[in-house]
């Protein structure tokens, strides 16, 4: 989710991520197959969601997590994931 976040943009229309999910599984380096069980996880925990295809956006209880995970990241030592 750091990674997306990483690649948010504003917009007219608010922030987004405008990948599609093949352009996500490129940039990150990972299958498309990988990215849409992601995505579709992701989806379901309400931490992203679809404005149209090809773009995403972060919602609220996403950031929160991401929040989180910085948090924990500095525990760790500072270790970063994506």
């Amino acid at each position: 989710m750091s990674w997306l976040e990483r690649h948010e943009q504003k917009t007219s229309r608010g922030t987004v991520i405008n990948f599609s999910q093949e352009e996500i599984a490129t940039e990150y380096g990972s299958s498309p197959a990988t990215i849409n069980r992601w995505i579709q996880a992701l989806q379901s925990a309400n931490c992203v969601e679809q404005k149209k295809k090809g773009s995403y956006s972060i919602t609220k209880t996403g950031h929160a997590v991401i929040t989180k995970m910085e948090e924990i990241e500095k525990i760790l030592g500072g270790k970063k994931n994506g």
